[in-house]
């Protein structure tokens, strides 16, 4: 089976896309897939990780300043340029400027068509579609977005998480906090990283990791800071699923990482970096699994440093804060092997 991916990754939009398409892709490899990656050249793009994931890639030209430059007619007709002469049994697509006009383009160069989104924003013409989000009312508004065959799988339960985030079982931490995770991704363009470290630096005997990532805007800034060598301080950390679960506490964004916290059960302290982060934050917190301070631009040191020390004071909160956290994405492991066969059933063909 022949799998084309079309997903970017860039400094202004981080690298959810591109991560969970490499999990859907490691699973579908294992299953037998060949898979090609079509990726925009912008800055931060992760080919380098693709390829050392194994698998091959395409870069399209650059377009502009951002991925979603590119309108969705002259990305699907250099997708399909990419995508070469033999049609692959599925195309898939986790990108926020494609619609239903770049479906219909590539659909007669296709057996079928994948969607991943998290927006839930605008109807696609696909076979099957991933919306990993806790947002309500997903069927409802998919009921009229989507063509009446294609397969669906709604809620976080089918979030795509690495299978080493797989053995995550609720761990029972006890609330207090001595070791806390910072990681606010690869699009920290309000430099978060250093004004919770910043905040951090208040308390004494909290001990910290801090992940950069490999394309952070603020690097060179965040490394010469004094508070920098309190701290551990690293580019890449190729053991996300060990710190996580060293840590009591995370603080980061509602993005990709906020799923792989929920897995692990480490309770976070969280801040809005995109609109897309929106409702999923404000559930989170409603349900008790995060503690939303808001948007990022409006986030201060003395905004994380007071969010910490309710932390600090209230042991049992944060324990239950893991608990929820578990919860919201139980089943995803045994959820993604039902992904899996649903690319084995390719449709063979369309209802009219």
């Amino acid at each position: 089976m022949k799998v084309i991916v079309r997903a970017d990754a860039s400094t202004d939009i981080g690298s959810g896309h591109v991560i969970r398409c490499l999990t859907l892709a490691t699973a579908l490899r294992q299953d037998g897939a060949e898979v090609r990656f079509v990726c925009r050249d912008c800055p931060g793009h992760m080919a380098d990780r693709i390829a050392a994931a194994g698998f091959a890639f395409t870069l399209l030209p650059a377009a502009g300043p951002a991925p979603t430059s590119a309108t969705a007619r002259t990305d699907a007709a250099q997708t399909i340029g990419a995508v070469g002469p033999v049609a692959p049994e599925w195309v898939i697509a986790d990108h926020y400027g494609l619609d239903r006009a770049w479906d219909a383009a590539i659909r007669p160069h296709t057996r079928a068509l994948a969607v991943i989104d998290d927006l839930a924003c605008t109807p696609r013409d696909c076979d099957l579609l991933i919306n990993h989000t806790v947002r309500p009312n997903l069927e409802a508004f998919y009921r009229h977005a989507l063509p009446s065959h294609c397969r669906r799988f709604l809620g976080p339960g089918y979030v795509l998480l690495r299978p080493a985030f797989d053995q995550g079982v609720a761990q029972q931490r006890d609330g207090t906090v001595k070791r806390v995770l910072v990681y606010f991704g690869g699009a920290d363009t309000d430099n978060q990283t250093l004004r919770a470290m910043e905040a951090l630096s208040c308390f004494d005997g909290i001990e910290a990791t801090v992940i950069l990532g490999l394309h952070h805007p603020f690097q060179s800034e965040i490394e010469q800071t004094p508070v920098a060598r309190r701290f551990d301080l690293v580019a890449y950390c190729d053991d996300v699923v060990g710190a996580m679960a060293t840590s009591d506490l995370a603080l980061g964004v509602c993005g990709g990482a906020a799923w792989e916290r929920c897995a692990m059960s480490l309770p976070s302290l969280v801040c809005i970096t995109a609109d897309n982060q929106v409702e999923d934050a404000e559930i989170l917190h409603e349900r008790g699994a995060v503690d939303c301070l808001g948007w990022s631009r409006d986030v201060t040191a003395r905004i994380w440093t007071d969010a910490m020390r309710r932390a600090l004071d209230d042991p049992a909160r944060v324990r239950r804060m893991g608990t929820a956290a578990h919860a919201i994405v139980e089943g995803h492991a045994r959820n993604r092997a039902q992904i899996v066969q649903a690319f084995r059933d390719i449709p063979d063909s369309r209802p009219c």
